[in-house]
Protein backbone atom coordinates (compact mmCIF):
# COMPACT_ATOMS: atom_id res chain seq x y z
CA UNK A 1 0.00 0.00 0.00
CA UNK A 2 1.53 3.54 -0.66
CA UNK A 3 -0.38 7.10 -0.23
CA UNK A 4 -0.29 9.79 -2.85
CA UNK A 5 -1.68 13.16 -3.59
CA UNK A 6 -4.01 13.78 -6.00
CA UNK A 7 -4.27 16.78 -8.35
CA UNK A 8 -6.32 18.65 -5.90
CA UNK A 9 -3.64 18.39 -3.00
CA UNK A 10 -5.65 15.59 -0.84
CA UNK A 11 -3.40 12.68 0.26
CA UNK A 12 -5.44 9.28 -0.15
CA UNK A 13 -4.47 5.87 0.18
CA UNK A 14 -3.85 3.65 -2.77
CA UNK A 15 -6.42 0.46 -2.08
CA UNK A 16 -5.36 -1.77 -5.19
CA UNK A 17 -2.28 -2.34 -3.79
CA UNK A 18 -2.63 -3.81 -0.01
CA UNK A 19 -0.58 -6.48 1.59
CA UNK A 20 -2.47 -7.32 4.32
CA UNK A 21 -0.55 -5.80 7.04
CA UNK A 22 -2.73 -3.67 9.07
CA UNK A 23 -0.32 -2.03 11.13
CA UNK A 24 1.38 -0.48 7.77
CA UNK A 25 -2.26 1.27 6.87
CA UNK A 26 -3.02 3.42 9.77
CA UNK A 27 0.84 4.29 10.29
CA UNK A 28 0.49 5.44 6.76
CA UNK A 29 -3.08 7.06 7.67
CA UNK A 30 -1.17 9.12 10.45
CA UNK A 31 1.89 10.25 8.01
CA UNK A 32 -0.51 10.98 5.33
CA UNK A 33 -2.59 13.32 7.47
CA UNK A 34 0.39 14.86 9.34
CA UNK A 35 1.79 15.51 5.46
CA UNK A 36 -1.45 16.93 4.56
CA UNK A 37 -1.80 19.33 7.67
CA UNK A 38 1.48 20.65 6.99
CA UNK A 39 1.51 20.90 3.09
CA UNK A 40 -1.95 22.98 4.10
CA UNK A 41 -0.59 25.30 6.52
CA UNK A 42 2.61 25.97 4.41
CA UNK A 43 -0.17 26.56 1.28
CA UNK A 44 -2.08 28.71 3.70
CA UNK A 45 0.95 30.94 4.80
CA UNK A 46 1.98 31.53 0.85
CA UNK A 47 -1.64 32.67 -0.14
CA UNK A 48 -2.07 35.04 2.81
CA UNK A 49 1.66 36.66 2.29
CA UNK A 50 0.67 37.24 -1.53
CA UNK A 51 -2.69 38.24 -0.57
CA UNK A 52 -0.97 41.07 2.05
CA UNK A 53 1.18 41.79 -0.60
CA UNK A 54 -1.30 42.72 -3.58
CA UNK A 55 -3.32 44.32 -1.16
CA UNK A 56 -0.51 46.41 0.04
CA UNK A 57 0.35 47.05 -4.04
CA UNK A 58 -3.26 47.07 -4.72
CA UNK A 59 -4.06 50.65 -3.70
CA UNK A 60 -7.43 51.73 -1.75
CA UNK A 61 -10.79 50.52 -3.19
CA UNK A 62 -13.05 53.65 -5.24
CA UNK A 63 -15.60 53.56 -2.38
CA UNK A 64 -12.44 55.22 -0.24
CA UNK A 65 -10.93 57.16 -2.84
CA UNK A 66 -14.10 58.78 -4.07
CA UNK A 67 -15.72 59.85 -0.42
CA UNK A 68 -16.55 62.89 0.50
CA UNK A 69 -15.67 61.93 3.92
CA UNK A 70 -13.02 59.16 3.54
CA UNK A 71 -12.29 57.13 6.41
CA UNK A 72 -9.26 58.42 8.03
CA UNK A 73 -8.20 54.87 9.71
CA UNK A 74 -8.20 53.33 6.24
CA UNK A 75 -5.80 55.72 5.03
CA UNK A 76 -3.42 56.46 7.79
CA UNK A 77 -3.53 51.89 8.06
CA UNK A 78 -2.31 52.26 4.17
CA UNK A 79 0.16 54.83 4.40
CA UNK A 80 1.67 53.42 7.39
CA UNK A 81 2.17 50.09 5.98
CA UNK A 82 3.74 51.49 3.18
CA UNK A 83 6.27 53.79 5.32
CA UNK A 84 7.63 50.57 6.94
CA UNK A 85 8.61 49.26 3.18
CA UNK A 86 9.79 52.89 2.79
CA UNK A 87 11.90 52.49 5.82
CA UNK A 88 13.02 49.19 5.44
CA UNK A 89 17.35 48.30 4.40
CA UNK A 90 16.10 46.60 1.68
CA UNK A 91 15.99 48.48 -1.51
CA UNK A 92 13.04 46.47 -3.51
CA UNK A 93 11.01 47.35 -0.36
CA UNK A 94 11.78 51.03 -0.68
CA UNK A 95 10.77 51.60 -3.84
CA UNK A 96 7.54 48.95 -2.85
CA UNK A 97 6.43 51.85 -0.51
CA UNK A 98 7.49 54.48 -3.05
CA UNK A 99 5.48 53.33 -5.21
CA UNK A 100 2.06 52.11 -3.04
CA UNK A 101 2.26 55.47 -1.85
CA UNK A 102 2.04 57.17 -5.25
CA UNK A 103 -0.26 54.77 -7.13
CA UNK A 104 -2.55 55.03 -3.63
CA UNK A 105 -5.80 54.37 -6.34
CA UNK A 106 -6.63 50.49 -6.85
CA UNK A 107 -6.34 49.23 -10.51
CA UNK A 108 -9.67 48.98 -12.81
CA UNK A 109 -10.47 49.26 -16.45
CA UNK A 110 -11.79 52.34 -15.56
CA UNK A 111 -9.66 53.74 -12.88
CA UNK A 112 -12.13 55.81 -10.07
CA UNK A 113 -10.88 59.99 -9.83
CA UNK A 114 -10.18 60.61 -6.18
CA UNK A 115 -12.14 63.57 -4.57
CA UNK A 116 -10.80 66.49 -3.17
CA UNK A 117 -11.83 65.91 -0.10
CA UNK A 118 -10.18 62.02 -0.41
CA UNK A 119 -6.47 64.21 -1.81
CA UNK A 120 -6.85 66.50 1.32
CA UNK A 121 -7.05 64.12 4.08
CA UNK A 122 -4.56 61.53 2.23
CA UNK A 123 -2.38 64.88 1.98
CA UNK A 124 -2.24 65.64 5.29
CA UNK A 125 -1.38 61.83 6.48
CA UNK A 126 0.88 61.41 4.22
CA UNK A 127 2.99 65.09 5.70
CA UNK A 128 2.28 63.58 8.71
CA UNK A 129 3.88 59.88 8.62
CA UNK A 130 6.82 61.63 6.50
CA UNK A 131 8.27 63.67 9.05
CA UNK A 132 9.88 60.90 10.72
CA UNK A 133 11.44 60.31 7.12
CA UNK A 134 13.28 63.90 6.96
CA UNK A 135 16.28 62.52 9.25
CA UNK A 136 16.79 59.26 8.08
CA UNK A 137 20.26 58.15 7.47
CA UNK A 138 19.71 56.42 4.78
CA UNK A 139 20.17 58.28 1.52
CA UNK A 140 17.65 55.95 -0.44
CA UNK A 141 14.50 56.10 2.11
CA UNK A 142 14.76 60.15 2.01
CA UNK A 143 14.99 59.37 -1.70
CA UNK A 144 11.96 57.55 -2.65
CA UNK A 145 9.92 59.58 -0.26
CA UNK A 146 11.17 62.79 -2.18
CA UNK A 147 10.05 60.86 -5.20
CA UNK A 148 6.94 59.94 -3.95
CA UNK A 149 5.91 63.43 -2.45
CA UNK A 150 6.84 64.93 -5.79
CA UNK A 151 4.21 62.19 -7.38
CA UNK A 152 1.58 62.75 -5.17
CA UNK A 153 1.64 66.96 -5.53
CA UNK A 154 1.46 66.75 -8.90
CA UNK A 155 -1.86 64.72 -8.39
CA UNK A 156 -3.62 66.74 -5.37
CA UNK A 157 -4.75 70.12 -5.83
CA UNK A 158 -3.75 71.58 -2.09
CA UNK A 159 -0.92 72.38 -0.11
CA UNK A 160 -0.60 69.91 2.72
CA UNK A 161 2.62 68.83 1.66
CA UNK A 162 4.38 71.99 2.10
CA UNK A 163 6.17 71.30 5.42
CA UNK A 164 7.01 67.71 4.03
CA UNK A 165 8.40 69.59 0.55
CA UNK A 166 9.91 72.35 2.62
CA UNK A 167 12.10 69.49 4.72
CA UNK A 168 13.23 68.12 0.93
CA UNK A 169 14.65 71.25 -0.16
CA UNK A 170 16.57 72.04 2.53
CA UNK A 171 17.98 68.30 2.80
CA UNK A 172 21.77 67.68 2.74
CA UNK A 173 21.39 66.03 -0.56
CA UNK A 174 21.14 67.43 -3.63
CA UNK A 175 19.01 64.64 -5.57
CA UNK A 176 16.65 65.05 -2.74
CA UNK A 177 16.56 68.60 -2.94
CA UNK A 178 15.82 68.38 -6.97
CA UNK A 179 12.63 66.01 -6.30
CA UNK A 180 11.64 68.85 -3.09
CA UNK A 181 11.94 71.64 -5.98
CA UNK A 182 10.02 69.26 -8.70
CA UNK A 183 7.40 68.70 -5.78
CA UNK A 184 7.24 72.57 -5.25
CA UNK A 185 6.97 72.76 -8.74
CA UNK A 186 3.40 72.16 -8.51
CA UNK A 187 2.91 73.68 -5.55
CA UNK A 188 3.87 76.89 -5.49
CA UNK A 189 0.70 78.57 -7.37
CA UNK A 190 -1.96 77.09 -5.30
CA UNK A 191 -2.28 79.55 -2.56
CA UNK A 192 -0.03 81.40 0.27
CA UNK A 193 1.06 78.50 1.44
CA UNK A 194 2.39 76.94 -1.22
CA UNK A 195 4.15 80.43 -1.86
CA UNK A 196 6.52 79.46 1.14
CA UNK A 197 8.01 77.49 -0.76
CA UNK A 198 9.36 79.97 -3.01
CA UNK A 199 12.49 81.52 -0.94
CA UNK A 200 13.35 77.79 -0.03
CA UNK A 201 13.58 77.05 -3.85
CA UNK A 202 16.12 79.88 -4.32
CA UNK A 203 17.93 78.73 -1.22
CA UNK A 204 18.18 74.96 -2.58
CA UNK A 205 19.32 76.50 -5.67
CA UNK A 206 22.01 78.33 -4.38
CA UNK A 207 23.47 75.56 -2.24
CA UNK A 208 23.39 73.29 -5.54
CA UNK A 209 24.00 75.55 -8.29
CA UNK A 210 23.88 72.28 -10.66
CA UNK A 211 20.09 72.01 -10.29
CA UNK A 212 19.16 75.92 -11.01
CA UNK A 213 17.29 75.37 -14.14
CA UNK A 214 15.34 72.84 -12.03
CA UNK A 215 14.76 75.52 -9.80
CA UNK A 216 13.67 78.08 -12.17
CA UNK A 217 11.26 75.85 -13.74
CA UNK A 218 9.81 75.35 -10.14
CA UNK A 219 9.37 79.13 -10.02
CA UNK A 220 7.45 79.98 -13.45
CA UNK A 221 5.60 77.01 -13.11
CA UNK A 222 2.03 78.87 -12.23
CA UNK A 223 -0.02 80.09 -14.54
CA UNK A 224 0.92 83.75 -14.68
CA UNK A 225 3.10 85.95 -13.32
CA UNK A 226 3.75 87.37 -9.45
CA UNK A 227 6.04 89.89 -8.09
CA UNK A 228 6.84 87.70 -4.87
CA UNK A 229 8.31 84.80 -8.07
CA UNK A 230 9.57 88.35 -10.26
CA UNK A 231 11.39 88.94 -7.37
CA UNK A 232 13.12 85.14 -6.76
CA UNK A 233 13.86 84.93 -9.83
CA UNK A 234 15.89 88.06 -9.73
CA UNK A 235 17.30 87.06 -6.50
CA UNK A 236 18.61 84.01 -8.05
CA UNK A 237 20.11 85.39 -10.94
CA UNK A 238 21.62 87.85 -8.91
CA UNK A 239 23.70 85.39 -7.15
CA UNK A 240 24.32 83.26 -10.16
CA UNK A 241 26.27 86.63 -11.73
CA UNK A 242 28.36 86.62 -8.32
CA UNK A 243 29.41 82.98 -9.33
CA UNK A 244 31.02 84.51 -12.28
CA UNK A 245 33.65 85.99 -10.11
CA UNK A 246 35.22 82.47 -9.65
CA UNK A 247 34.15 80.68 -12.90
CA UNK A 248 30.99 80.16 -14.89
CA UNK A 249 28.90 78.74 -12.36
CA UNK A 250 27.36 75.04 -13.08
CA UNK A 251 24.50 74.64 -15.19
CA UNK A 252 25.84 77.64 -17.00
CA UNK A 253 22.53 77.48 -19.85
CA UNK A 254 20.14 77.69 -16.53
CA UNK A 255 18.90 81.13 -16.98
CA UNK A 256 17.02 80.76 -20.49
CA UNK A 257 13.44 79.97 -19.21
CA UNK A 258 13.94 82.60 -16.55
CA UNK A 259 14.77 85.40 -19.20
CA UNK A 260 12.23 84.04 -21.48
CA UNK A 261 9.53 84.76 -18.57
CA UNK A 262 11.09 87.76 -17.47
CA UNK A 263 11.10 88.97 -21.11
CA UNK A 264 7.94 87.70 -22.53
CA UNK A 265 5.06 90.68 -22.62
CA UNK A 266 2.37 88.98 -20.28
CA UNK A 267 5.61 88.86 -17.67
CA UNK A 268 7.11 92.08 -18.44
CA UNK A 269 3.88 94.43 -18.37
CA UNK A 270 3.08 92.74 -14.52
CA UNK A 271 6.53 94.27 -13.48
CA UNK A 272 6.48 97.09 -11.85
CA UNK A 273 9.05 99.87 -13.00
CA UNK A 274 11.52 99.00 -10.07
CA UNK A 275 11.39 95.06 -11.37
CA UNK A 276 11.77 96.04 -14.88
CA UNK A 277 14.61 97.51 -14.27
CA UNK A 278 16.22 95.20 -12.24
CA UNK A 279 15.33 92.79 -15.24
CA UNK A 280 17.33 94.97 -17.70
CA UNK A 281 20.29 95.28 -15.11
CA UNK A 282 20.32 91.90 -14.33
CA UNK A 283 20.97 90.63 -18.24
CA UNK A 284 22.92 93.81 -19.09
CA UNK A 285 25.24 92.14 -16.05
CA UNK A 286 24.96 88.99 -17.17
CA UNK A 287 26.01 89.67 -21.10
CA UNK A 288 29.38 91.60 -19.43
CA UNK A 289 30.22 88.92 -16.86
CA UNK A 290 29.69 86.23 -19.46
CA UNK A 291 32.32 87.97 -22.30
CA UNK A 292 34.77 88.62 -19.22
CA UNK A 293 34.79 84.88 -17.72
CA UNK A 294 35.20 83.68 -21.24
CA UNK A 295 38.26 85.43 -21.96
CA UNK A 296 39.73 84.03 -18.24
CA UNK A 297 38.76 80.81 -18.89
CA UNK A 298 38.89 80.47 -22.32
CA UNK A 299 38.15 76.28 -23.05
CA UNK A 300 36.16 75.17 -26.44
CA UNK A 301 33.18 74.75 -24.26
CA UNK A 302 32.87 77.60 -22.42
CA UNK A 303 33.25 79.62 -25.44
CA UNK A 304 30.43 77.54 -26.83
CA UNK A 305 28.30 78.06 -23.79
CA UNK A 306 28.70 81.85 -23.13
CA UNK A 307 28.58 82.53 -26.80
CA UNK A 308 25.17 80.88 -26.33
CA UNK A 309 24.54 82.72 -23.09
CA UNK A 310 25.41 86.15 -24.63
CA UNK A 311 23.39 85.29 -27.73
CA UNK A 312 19.95 84.69 -25.57
CA UNK A 313 20.18 87.26 -23.46
CA UNK A 314 20.70 89.85 -27.10
CA UNK A 315 17.16 88.20 -27.45
CA UNK A 316 15.67 89.05 -25.00
CA UNK A 317 17.05 92.34 -25.01
CA UNK A 318 15.36 92.37 -28.05
CA UNK A 319 12.47 91.71 -26.93
CA UNK A 320 12.25 94.34 -24.12
CA UNK A 321 12.88 97.01 -26.89
CA UNK A 322 9.72 95.87 -28.99
CA UNK A 323 7.65 96.48 -25.30
CA UNK A 324 9.03 99.56 -24.89
CA UNK A 325 9.10 100.68 -28.37
CA UNK A 326 12.62 101.09 -28.85
CA UNK A 327 13.48 98.99 -32.35
CA UNK A 328 16.76 101.07 -32.66
CA UNK A 329 17.76 98.34 -29.78
CA UNK A 330 16.27 95.88 -31.16
CA UNK A 331 17.96 95.81 -34.31
CA UNK A 332 21.38 96.67 -33.34
CA UNK A 333 21.14 93.51 -30.50
CA UNK A 334 20.50 91.83 -34.04
CA UNK A 335 23.49 93.58 -35.47
CA UNK A 336 26.01 92.87 -32.79
CA UNK A 337 25.72 89.02 -32.33
CA UNK A 338 25.25 88.38 -35.71
CA UNK A 339 27.63 85.12 -36.55
CA UNK A 340 27.78 85.31 -32.79
CA UNK A 341 29.12 81.40 -32.02
CA UNK A 342 31.40 79.06 -30.39
CA UNK A 343 33.70 79.93 -33.99
CA UNK A 344 34.89 83.02 -32.38
CA UNK A 345 37.90 84.10 -30.23
CA UNK A 346 37.16 84.53 -26.57
CA UNK A 347 38.17 88.07 -27.08
CA UNK A 348 35.63 88.60 -30.15
CA UNK A 349 32.61 86.55 -27.79
CA UNK A 350 33.87 89.11 -25.02
CA UNK A 351 33.63 92.39 -27.73
CA UNK A 352 29.83 91.63 -28.57
CA UNK A 353 28.97 91.01 -24.90
CA UNK A 354 30.88 94.63 -24.08
CA UNK A 355 29.11 95.84 -27.03
CA UNK A 356 25.42 95.33 -26.10
CA UNK A 357 26.31 96.79 -22.86
CA UNK A 358 27.30 100.06 -24.25
CA UNK A 359 24.07 99.57 -26.15
CA UNK A 360 21.45 98.82 -23.67
CA UNK A 361 23.12 101.38 -21.08
CA UNK A 362 22.46 104.75 -23.52
CA UNK A 363 19.11 103.43 -23.89
CA UNK A 364 18.36 102.59 -20.04
CA UNK A 365 19.94 105.40 -18.28
CA UNK A 366 19.03 103.61 -15.05
CA UNK A 367 21.52 100.49 -15.93
CA UNK A 368 24.33 100.69 -13.69
CA UNK A 369 28.13 99.57 -14.76
CA UNK A 370 28.53 95.94 -14.72
CA UNK A 371 31.58 94.63 -12.23
CA UNK A 372 34.63 93.86 -13.47
CA UNK A 373 35.94 90.31 -12.83
CA UNK A 374 39.57 89.47 -11.65
CA UNK A 375 42.01 86.02 -13.04
CA UNK A 376 40.94 83.51 -11.30
CA UNK A 377 44.78 82.30 -10.72
CA UNK A 378 46.72 86.11 -11.61
CA UNK A 379 50.00 85.62 -12.56
CA UNK A 380 52.75 86.13 -9.72
CA UNK A 381 54.12 89.20 -9.20
CA UNK A 382 57.06 90.17 -10.51
CA UNK A 383 60.20 91.65 -8.28
CA UNK A 384 61.90 94.75 -8.65
CA UNK A 385 65.37 93.89 -9.93
CA UNK A 386 67.80 93.92 -7.12
CA UNK A 387 65.32 93.14 -4.74
CA UNK A 388 65.57 89.98 -2.37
Amino acid sequence: MIYIFDTTGNCRIDRGRTDGVAKSVAALRQSCARLTLGLTLVAVAFIALVTASFAHAAGLPANVVQSLSPPADTITQYIAQAMIDLKSPDPAKQQAGRDALINFVAPAPNPPQPSPTFMSVYSQTLNAQLASIANAPDLRTRLNAAIAVAKVSEKNDNEKLVPTITALLNDKSEAVAIWGMKAAKFVIPRGAEGAKLITQVVAAAQRFPSSTTIAYQALISGPGPSAPVIDAIHLLMKARIDLYNTEIPPDPLAEFPAMLQLVDTKWWNAQNAAQQQKTIQLLTHLASVAGQRVVLNDTAENRDAMSSMIKKISGSIGAIAINTNKPALENKMNELTKGLGKTMTAQQIAAVGAGMVTAIRAEYSTVGPPPTLAATNPAPATTKAGAP
